[in-house]
């Protein structure tokens, strides 16, 4: 499915619950944008069936559960929103300046993890902020040119 230009907006006192079969990709912006105005991830539920590439995100601050346990998860918010909720998949990454908070209230079954289940962790989590850029050789620095200053001699008086 592609979509240009589209927003799925969760309206107030509503909720949505979402079945990805195959890849979503959207053209512009380069992801499928969710607003969820409720600001309650328990209300926009996503799940992928395939082992494909899932972009999803959100121009606002995203609240939601996205589980794609075999799927790349691609999250990215615009402006320095963050993404609020719960997120699943076998590889995450996040694009934007936003922060990934997971929601406490999940945890009492109310989002997509109940709290009887303990099958799964995080395996391994990387993290880069400010990623440094990266030169092929170290340079030296450059000398800077020294001029020689005029010394005046210094010349004995008499004592008296």
């Amino acid at each position: 499915t592609y979509l240009t230009k589209a927003a799925i907006v969760v309206k107030k006192d509503s909720s949505l619950t979402l079945y990805l079969g195959r890849r979503v990709v959207s053209r512009n912006p380069k992801f499928v944008n969710f607003i969820n105005r409720t600001k309650k991830a328990k209300n926009l539920k996503i799940y992928g069936a395939s082992s494909s590439r899932y972009r999803i995100g959100s121009t606002q601050e995203f609240y939601g559960t996205v589980y794609t346990p075999n799927a790349y998860l691609y999250l990215q918010t615009t402006g320095g929103n963050d993404l609020y909720g719960a997120f699943t998949a076998r590889r995450i990454r996040q694009f934007g300046n936003g922060d990934i908070h997971y929601d406490y209230a999940l945890s009492g079954g109310a989002g997509i993890a109940s709290s009887t289940d303990t099958s799964y962790a995080i395996k391994r989590w990387q993290e880069w902020i400010n990623k440094p850029s990266i030169s092929p050789k170290p340079v030296p620095p450059k000398p800077v040119p020294v001029k020689p200053v005029p010394v005046k001699p210094l010349l004995a008086q008499p004592v008296r």
